[in-house]
């Protein structure tokens, strides 16, 4: 897997839930250029507590993974006259006009140089320098290759400039620079339809876990961010035992994710980062061998929803008890 930043992760998981449960069916994320603002229906970073840039790349390696399908639009328009009436154009590198054109050069043997579009039709050809007509260009004139050519300063260049105007106000926009707004939809693909049991099973394990620790005297708090200097953290759920300074972390794992070296690297990492004394990670895999011992000694204890049967107290207890007697 690849090494998320605390808040990525997270919100994978997060929009993973609210698809799986029914909170939303699709995302819509939309760029304003101008702004350099995103926004997104449903409002997800009301929703999930980390910033934008973690939310958009959550969605985009869901996209990337096939867990997700997308479909992106581009709409360019005008600032000053807000058209939508703005096209790529062509400008010439030496005097910046935008009457420029493009084709084959003619010589005539008159001497006169121009756009092959410019002698007229394959029928009726004639040469705008000496009026004579042409009834053979590859007798009659040097055919040159395809280049670019200014009407204005009567230049010619291999290269144009790329630029973007406004068909109703006439302003130009350098290529790069023009405003527009990217639509991205994002909807479910059968590979999250086939993981939506784990996710569903996996959040239930997560609010079984929550209910079962809190009878036993431990404060909650859901959705928490942490930040102790090092790296912001985040986290389902924290947890806080009255009796003693112990700190207890929650985390809910995307069931795409495996518990390879990376996973369980930042997983310590994340844990240490916080100050934590233990941590819950829940997640629909079973630990590998090479793994286990490395987790135990941190103290991270991986949760398994397929093999957990969090709806009954004592199998929880049973469950939490390397952590929490």
């Amino acid at each position: 897997m690849p090494s998320f930043s605390p808040g990525t992760a997270f919100a994978l998981t997060q929009i993973l839930r609210g698809f799986s449960q029914g909170s939303f069916s699709d995302v819509v994320s939309s760029y304003e250029k101008y702004t350099n603002h995103y926004f997104f229906h449903p409002a997800l970073e009301n929703e999930i507590p980390v910033p934008q840039s973690d939310i958009i790349n959550a969605l985009d390696y869901l996209d990337n993974q096939g867990v997700l399908l997308s479909e992106e639009t581009i709409t360019r328009y005008c600032i000053d006259c807000f058209s939508l009436d703005v096209e790529l154009s062509q400008k010439c590198p030496s005097c910046g006009s935008l009457d420029v054109l493009f084709g084959k050069t003619l010589t005539h043997k008159c001497g006169y140089k121009d756009i092959e579009g410019n002698f007229g039709s394959p029928e009726n050809m004639i040469c705008p320098g000496c009026k004579e007509g042409i009834y053979s260009i590859f007798s009659e004139c040097q055919v040159g290759e395809p280049t670019f050519m200014c009407r204005t300063c009567k230049s010619y260049f291999e290269v144009a400039t790329p630029a973007y105007v406004c068909k109703d106000c006439g302003r130009i926009y350098k290529a790069g620079e023009e405003p527009y707004v990217r639509i991205k939809k994002y909807e479910p693909a059968p590979l999250l339809i086939a993981l939506k049991p784990d996710i569903i099973s996996t959040f239930k394990l997560y609010e079984a876990l929550c209910g079962y620790l809190e009878k036993k005297d431990l404060q909650l708090r859901k959705n928490a961010i942490l930040d102790e200097g090092e790296i912001i953290t985040y986290w389902n759920a924290l947890l806080y035992a009255q009796n003693s300074k112990e700190r207890f972390g929650i985390l809910a794992l995307a069931p795409i994710e495996k518990l390879d070296f990376e996973t369980v690297e930042s997983l310590i990492r994340s844990k240490k980062a916080a100050k934590l004394d233990a941590v819950f990670a829940i997640l629909a895999s079973n630990v590998p061998q090479d793994q286990s011992k490395r987790l135990s000694d941190e103290r991270i204890l991986i949760v398994n929803p397929r093999l957990t049967r969090f709806d009954i107290e004592s199998e929880l207890g049973k469950t939490v008890s390397p952590l929490i007697k």
